[in-house]
């Protein structure tokens, strides 16, 4: 488990690149992270729609302090609220460790993350090398939007060979260690 963001290895975290202080509270020489998001009051905003004069206020650049503090609604949270719905123990729990969590896998085609034993599972990291994305078929679970059979999600026995591999998460599950992959491909 990740000691800086539980959902996030510390060998899979990235500071973010964009910029030196954080969008929402100003602060600076502290790491930075990446985020789309709402400034909110902690708890606001729960399985509901924002009212649409916020709608162009989101920020892209947060410290852990702000992150940590609840203030953040995600901007594509919409995306993940069925997923966290359907498979947690816990949906309001869990919706609050993702908006305290930096907004690291690459998800090209929309928030996912996986869920596992009722609860949201430790991003790992992506894989290092072309070798180690094919075999991930063999030793780890597909997720898309919920568990999946690769087999069967691929039937044309696709080889896991991505344009970049950035675009394949792992996950370990904290609760069964069972391993992970979500694969969101350009």
């Amino acid at each position: 488990m990740g000691k800086i963001f539980e959902l996030i290895s510390d060998d899979a975290l990235e500071e973010s690149d964009y910029s030196d202080e954080c969008s929402f509270c100003g602060e600076k020489g502290v790491p930075i992270y990446k985020i789309t998001g709402l400034l909110i009051e902690p708890g606001q905003y729960q399985f509901q729609d924002i009212p649409e004069d916020m709608e162009n206020s989101e920020r892209d650049e947060a410290c852990e302090s702000c992150l940590k503090a609840g203030k953040i609604k995600l901007f594509s949270e919409w995306e993940i609220e069925p997923i966290l719905k359907k498979h947690c123990n816990n949906p309001a729990e869990q919706l609050e460790k993702i908006r305290s969590t930096p907004t690291i896998p690459l998800f090209l085609q929309g928030l996912d993350w996986v869920v596992c034993c009722g609860e949201l599972c430790e991003f790992k990291g992506s894989p290092k090398t072309y070798d180690e994305s094919i075999v991930l078929v063999d030793s780890y679970q597909f997720w898309h939007k919920g568990p999946e059979d690769w087999k069967t999600f691929w039937s044309s026995g696709f080889t896991l060979e991505p344009e970049s591999l950035d675009e394949v998460s792992k996950f370990e599950c904290h609760q069964c260690n069972k391993n992970w992959f979500i694969w969101q491909n350009t």
